[in-house]
């Protein structure tokens, strides 16, 4: 990472952006990728979650965001890598919209992970995109 040159917060924030999307794009690619090494394991969901949100809390300072966060207890069988990808991204698109507001995380039942915001939303119609099961899960 290249921070050395970097003095204000938007400079930082602007370098995390492009960090970010630097990321993202070679993520998409692996998934294109014939070579796609999915490993599958029991993953502790509170690590997961943690990681993404330290990786987002200076985002979440500087937009004076607010974290309520509730220990899921839940142990997920997925890849690691890939589903911190998702949280990320669900993380990112929450703090870059709630601005001043609030972000929520927790499980509404055994199978159901929520990353809530409360900035201006999504039309009822792209639910469907944003969500799916963590199932087989052992809460």
């Amino acid at each position: 990472k290249v921070e050395e040159g970097i003095n204000t917060a938007e400079e930082q924030d602007e370098l995390f952006r492009v960090e970010q999307y630097v990321e993202m794009a070679l993520n998409y690619a692996r998934l294109d990728s014939e070579s796609t090494d999915l490993l599958l394991k029991k993953i502790e969901l509170d690590a997961v979650i943690k990681d993404a949100v330290h990786k987002y809390a200076r985002l979440f300072i500087r937009k004076k965001v607010k974290l309520q966060y509730e220990s899921v207890n839940c142990i997920v069988l997925s890849d690691e890598k890939w589903l911190g990808f998702v949280i990320e991204q669900l993380l990112s698109n929450a703090v870059k919209y709630a601005v001043g507001g609030t972000v929520q995380i927790y499980m509404k039942d055994e199978e159901t992970l929520v990353i809530e915001d409360d900035g201006i939303g999504i039309h009822r119609k792209g639910f469907s995109v944003f969500i799916f099961p963590l199932s087989p899960t052992i809460c």
